[in-house]
């Protein structure tokens, strides 16, 4: 930031008289001395320090570049503090009128997310005075105050986790009652465990009591270590002490394990998948690594079908998959289809598929698709060539259409083959209750 002439002037003109001060203050009045001080506190300058780069009565050209950088520089940083606090109070004011609205209007939208972008440029040290703005307005609800706390949490962490945690811990008050906290303070861990997994697990287990480390925050500290040495990550859920046949406990291991897909390059995860398994497991825990792997390979879908097929098809057809990994990886993709069109997917396992893995792989698409937009399906459907897979496809269509439009499901029923499926189907129709006439 360049000083203005007045301000420059100002300070050269301070900056002179800290050495004139100094040899004639008993001569012209000790009160006219601390005017002077005055001023030059005035500027944002030490007047201490600006004595002591005088010499008598003047200022030598780099000296005088050392007192405008410092000018600058103070100025800069009032003039940010300013512009941080005008932010915090949009912020602030944006939060209390839309409390509680669940639908906004298109300006309201955009409104909120000007408001957002403005949150998400702040630097870490805006966040304290930040904080003091919404800690300190009176018209602001406690159980604001933590959602504004928490997205602050969840913004500072992408740029220092350590600092996004102690935050976690100052506002403790304020996030407490947070049904989110957890997820808050689990992104900062999860980021700090990209980084240094050691401090991350440490600072679990120092605050495990603090009520932010649950389940969720240990699956974003997984994902993080993912990230960073996703071998260590697998081994962690295997070392985990748990019964193999209690199903929460199992629950939560596939938790975990879906986490660790998230984050790690898939390449470098599978890799590690199989050296981690390769090994016999220990007795008892046969079914603890078979679920790894499962839920590994299946989370490794997932990630697929959100990136799309364009970006998934070659990797999955140049991939060294064993026909086992391939069939858990597809049942991902199956599952990561619930609010895409699985269209362009339905035609790459049609052509790249046997056809027993076709019928597999296809029936929970086309159950989940028909729940979602059952027209879709009977399109897609009508230009399908007849054939097993097509008639596989219908007959999942038609089971999964039956208990709710039982008219339309009949019509497809009717064009199955004979045999024991569509026996079943009509069976299920005669014994479905005819709709109550509306009063």
């Amino acid at each position: 930031m360049k000083a203005s002439l007045l301000l420059t002037a100002a300070i050269l003109g301070a900056a002179a008289l800290a050495g004139w001060l100094q040899h004639r203050a008993a001569a012209t009045g000790l009160a006219e001395r601390d005017q002077l001080r005055a001023e030059v506190v005035r500027l944002g300058i030490d007047p201490d320090w600006l004595t002591a780069q005088a010499s008598p009565g003047t200022l030598t050209p780099w000296k005088s570049s050392q007192v405008l950088a410092k000018a600058d520089a103070t100025a800069a940083l009032a003039a940010r503090e300013a512009s941080v606090r005008a932010i915090a109070k949009e912020i602030i004011a944006f939060s209390i009128k839309f409390r509680g609205v669940e639908n906004m209007d298109p300006e309201a939208k955009k409104r909120a997310m000007a408001v957002f972008e403005k949150l998400m440029d702040l630097k870490e040290a805006d966040f304290a005075i930040l904080l003091d703005e919404v800690r300190s307005d009176p018209s602001l609800p406690a159980q604001a105050k933590g959602e504004l706390i928490g997205m602050s949490v969840m913004m500072l962490a992408q740029q220092n986790p350590r600092s996004a945690l102690q935050l976690v811990l100052d506002s403790k008050d304020l996030l407490k009652d947070n049904p989110g906290m957890s997820y808050m303070a689990g992104m900062a861990i999860g980021r700090l465990a990209e980084t240094d997994p050691a401090a991350a697990f440490a600072w679990m287990e120092e605050h495990k009591d603090s009520g932010f480390v649950n389940d969720m925050a240990r699956q974003q500290a997984l994902a993080g270590l993912a990230k960073a040495d996703p071998e260590r990550a697998l081994r962690n859920i295997l070392d985990q002490k748990s019964d193999p046949d209690d199903e929460n406990n199992r629950f939560g291991s596939a938790r975990f394990a879906g986490s660790i897909a998230q984050g790690a390059n898939r390449d470098t995860l599978l890799a590690a998948l199989r050296k981690v398994t390769a090994d016999p497991p220990a007795p008892g825990a046969e079914k603890k690594v078979t679920e790894l792997r499962q839920v590994v390979l299946a989370g490794i879908g997932s990630q697929l079908a959100r990136g799309g097929l364009e970006t998934a098809a070659p990797w999955l057809e140049s991939a060294t998959l064993s026909a086992e990994e391939k069939t858990q990886v597809l049942n991902g993709v199956a599952g990561g289809l619930y609010s895409a069109d699985p269209t362009p997917w339905l035609g790459w396992m049609q052509k790249n598929l046997p056809a027993d893995q076709v019928t597999t792989h296809t029936d929970s698409i086309i159950r989940q698709w028909t729940q979602r937009d059952f027209n879709a399906v009977g399109t897609w459907l009508n230009i399908q060539p007849a054939g097993p897979a097509k008639d596989a496809a219908t007959f999942s269509f038609a089971e999964t259409l039956l208990p709710h439009e039982p008219e339309a499901a009949q019509r497809w029923i009717d064009t199955l083959p004979a045999g024991e499926k569509k026996d079943r189907l009509l069976e299920q129709l005669q014994k479905k209750p005819e709709a109550k006439p509306e009063e």
